[in-house]
């Protein structure tokens, strides 16, 4: 059997966390943040595979802290989608990182777990 991924999830809502563990847990091992900071510290810990990035979160939003992450040459390569309630913010995530994709909330799950896939394979 393949080994699982590590997924990186940077979400504040407690609800959303756990939505996340029932639709991805079982395939996935989730590393979870509730900030940037601690994303941060996750990173340095842990090797993630791909991170599910909220753009709105306290003190540092998701898209600033893509574009710190993505100047340090160890984690331009991650791949990232961000999952936001402002719609989809693909164009303006591009400008920070080419690959990016973004998904509005609320998401549907078929949609999120096939992102996830097309992702993990590139």
């Amino acid at each position: 059997m393949a080994e699982k991924k590590n997924i990186l999830i940077v979400e504040d809502d407690a609800d959303m966390q756990r939505i996340y563990k029932i639709v991805l847990g079982e395939n996935y091992n989730l590393i979870i943040a509730d900030n940037t900071k601690d994303a941060m510290k996750q990173l340095e810990k842990n090797k993630a595979d791909l991170m599910l990035l909220d753009i709105i979160l306290p003190r540092e939003t998701g898209d600033t802290f893509l574009a710190h992450l993505k100047q340090m040459p160890k984690y331009k390569k991650l791949k990232v989608i961000a999952i936001t309630v402002l719609g989809d913010i693909t164009g303006q995530l591009k400008k920070i990182d080419p690959e990016a994709t973004c998904i509005p909330k609320p998401f549907d799950k078929e949609k999120l777990l096939k992102e996830i896939e097309k992702r993990l394979k590139e």
